[in-house]
């Protein structure tokens, strides 16, 4: 799933994981996002990527 298609709503992203989406790349894609609006005022702190993404690949399998 390229990144632009991967959805942001809990319905969207519930049948992603379904098919297999990985939470890495949407806390990727997240990432990508926030850089590209470029707002820092935008959250009051965010957790270091690589870490997040860390975390994210030690989340088991989707379980529908």
């Amino acid at each position: 799933m390229a990144k632009r298609d991967i959805p942001i709503d809990i319905r969207g992203l519930h049948a992603a994981y379904t098919r297999g989406l990985e939470p890495s790349d949407v806390v990727d894609h997240v990432f990508d996002e926030i850089e590209r609006v470029g707002d820092p005022g935008i959250f009051i702190a965010l957790v270091d990527r690589k870490a997040a993404c860390e975390a994210a690949r030690t989340l088991g399998a989707f379980d529908a």
